[in-house]
């Protein structure tokens, strides 16, 4: 859109033996980057982590406050979910009338994405400060929208953008039917967020008819080892491949290379408050994906036009979903064209790029 972007990050995000970016500043695709902090690297014990977290939190908000005196920056991007980041970071907008400050937010707060029915009255209070001094505020999902609507106990500017994709990734990289015969899954190893458990158990009864699929989980978490002791116990340890965590430049050939992607979300308050980022990149490769009606994915997506949508939290469901795709798959193949097209359009970041540089000239 023709501005100079600056990303400015405030805590240290890599893990020191698999560290993939150590270069503390940069430019990045023509992107200006900085860690605050002077590293990139996180501590590995709880004290060293906690003391990482005020003492980042404290020269970031100094160093971004002094940065706010240069009359030629016109906007503040807040990216951060935790209540003492966004209440103080808001302030910004009140030192210049002519800097305006925003807030993007993804999903509801902890700990009320992990199933809590409230946060704590502190959180609360700071919320509700920053929301009113704010010119205005980036949801993912209308109901994430509402709730820090309702926290404020008022109305302000607010613009629901979903996930958004880059299908210039994608643009050379061939459509052909039923390329491997592989039923792709990529994302965080955890079983609360994406019901692996159950995509495991559902591919368990697919495999005892279809022995010809393979089963690929690719990425890393904390539930990596119950996963695998999970694929033991059933005897398909040689059919499912735990591949551990790719380049991001390597995910476009992972997607397009598999027969069928598989986006099995959990029906919780995580689900049900986020939008699946990943579902972009599943869409833009042009195979056919099945995703679990959660959230605010039916609003966008409809089934056995451009996506397969299947009740969450179903073994049977999903075993069946696997089933017709395979038995239809010149079929399922239009549909995933279709789920392109929608990438292409709708969720492209250059179309949600005009619509959030809109909302900010206008608030």
């Amino acid at each position: 859109m023709g501005c100079q972007v600056s990303v400015l990050v405030l805590c240290k995000t890599e893990k020191n033996k698999k560290a993939i970016n150590k270069n503390t500043k940069g430019i990045y695709q023509g992107i200006y980057f900085e860690y605050i902090p002077k590293s990139t690297i996180k501590s590995e014990s709880k004290i060293g982590k906690a003391i990482d977290l005020i003492r980042d939190s404290l020269c970031s908000y100094i160093h971004i406050f002094k940065l706010s005196k240069d009359s030629s920056i016109d906007v503040f991007l807040i990216s951060s979910d935790l209540c003492y980041d966004v209440y103080v970071l808001s302030m910004l907008g009140k030192k210049d009338k002519n800097q305006k400050v925003f807030w993007i937010v993804d999903e509801f707060p902890i700990p009320i994405r992990y199933g809590r029915d409230s946060i704590s009255l502190l959180s609360s209070a700071l919320f509700k400060l920053a929301l009113r001094r704010l010119n205005g505020q980036i949801s993912m999902t209308k109901i994430v929208n509402e709730y820090y609507k309702n926290l404020a106990g008022q109305q302000f500017p607010s613009l629901i953008m979903p996930m958004t994709v880059e299908p210039d990734r994608f643009v050379y990289l061939s459509n052909n039917i039923q390329d491997s015969k592989t039923i792709t899954y990529i994302g965080n190893m955890e079983i609360y967020k994406d019901s692996l458990d159950i995509l495991i158990k559902a591919y368990y009864l697919f495999w005892k008819e279809r022995k010809d699929y393979e089963l690929c989980l690719v990425g890393d978490g904390k539930d990596t080892p119950k996963l695998k002791k999970y694929v033991n116990q059933m005897g398909i340890s040689e059919s499912v491949i735990f591949t551990g965590s790719v380049n991001r430049d390597e995910i476009p050939c992972v997607l397009s290379n598999s027969s069928i992607l598989i986006l099995a979300r959990t029906n919780n308050k995580r689900a049900m408050g986020g939008f699946p980022t990943k579902l972009g990149e599943y869409l833009a490769s042009g195979k056919p994906v099945i995703v679990t009606n959660v959230g605010e994915i039916s609003e966008y997506l409809t089934d056995k036009q451009n996506a397969y949508i299947i009740e969450p939290n179903n073994i049977e469901a999903l075993y069946n979903c696997f089933k017709y795709v395979a038995d239809h798959y010149e079929e399922a193949i239009n549909v995933g064209l279709e789920g392109k097209k929608l990438a292409e359009g709708i969720f492209n970041y250059k179309s949600q790029a005009i619509r959030m540089y809109d909302f900010i000239r206008v608030y």
